[in-house]
């Protein structure tokens, strides 16, 4: 299946917003502890750095590809 860079990109955000709410879950299960907020910050961080290249790549879609690292999404 051919997805085209925006696609890519906003099912990447998906998935790590995603990723964001599992470890939200788990807080509210299991408290805050060491473990849980270093999981938690990380995937505020990939959730925040996925936001940013959203948009990037809606106000400069071009731009998006200099950010890229080696074809991947950062």
């Amino acid at each position: 299946m051919d997805i085209n860079s925006h696609e890519q990109l906003f099912v990447i955000t998906m998935e790590e917003c995603g990723e964001l709410v599992q470890e939200c879950s788990k807080v509210l299960r299991h408290g805050l502890n060491d473990k849980t907020h270093s999981k938690l910050i990380d995937e505020i961080g990939d959730v925040c750095a996925m936001i940013q290249l959203s948009l990037i790549h809606i106000s400069e879609p071009t731009r998006l590809l200099s950010i890229a690292v080696g074809g991947v999404w950062v």
